[in-house]
């Protein structure tokens, strides 16, 4: 029995806190360079990857407290790390029926880790 490989990948993105989050009701320049450096480090990032066709990426924050957060709030940087893995060429469009996109947050131990950070996660679906 023959099982194909699927093809994961995780970028670490360098940050403690979301610079686009939906609650700092940023001027509408502000958000735009923000978008546009986090777009350029995703393609960067993702330049060596092959073309998967469909995919599945995750936005994870790691956190290390339990003060009450919204993943959603994520979403505006999520969307700037996924064009930017459009324009790498991993997928032809981040449209959800080739792109299912999740914000999640998970709780560290902050005995283990100095800071908080995210990762983006790239998984292939299989055809």
């Amino acid at each position: 029995m023959r099982t194909d490989a699927v093809f994961t990948a995780s970028i670490l993105i360098p940050l403690a806190r979301d610079p686009l989050s939906l609650n700092l009701r940023l001027h509408w320049r502000t958000v735009a360079k923000h978008t546009k450096i986090w777009r350029e480090f995703a393609a960067t990032q993702a330049a060596r990857f092959p073309h998967l066709g469909c995919c599945t990426v995750t936005l994870t924050w790691h956190v290390l407290d339990r003060r009450r957060r919204d993943a959603d709030n994520l979403f505006r940087l999520c969307k700037a790390l996924c064009d930017g893995l459009v324009d790498a060429g991993v997928t032809l469009d981040d449209t959800p029926h080739l792109m299912d996109k999740h914000c999640r947050i998970l709780v560290e131990d902050r005995r283990l880790h100095p800071s908080a950070w995210m990762t983006l996660t790239i998984e292939q679906v299989p055809a």
